[in-house]
């Protein structure tokens, strides 16, 4: 018996970027949002049996309301699909 885990970490969600322009910034928590939503498909696409989460989720202690919800969007779509969801927080 095999047991197929999706692991990712340091997500860094909501992560303030110093790169000098507001589009840019945006741009680049964007890319962050996307590779995420990429890992979540890929876990659901092949069908995973766990996934795992671990350390720096978010980039800052008190995360944006967008980044909180785009992350709880994600995990209910893992859970929709009977993927268990573990996240280690350090």
């Amino acid at each position: 018996m095999s047991v197929q885990i999706v692991h990712c970490s340091d997500l860094h969600l909501d992560r303030n970027f110093n790169v000098g322009s507001i589009a840019r910034n945006y741009v680049r928590k964007k890319d962050l949002d996307d590779n995420f939503s990429e890992v979540v498909g890929y876990a659901i696409e092949n069908r995973a049996d766990l996934f795992l989460i671990s350390g720096d989720v978010f980039d800052r202690v008190m995360p944006g309301n967008f980044s909180k919800d785009f992350l709880a969007r994600q995990l209910k779509d893992l859970n929709g699909h009977g993927i268990p969801v573990f996240i280690i927080l350090r």
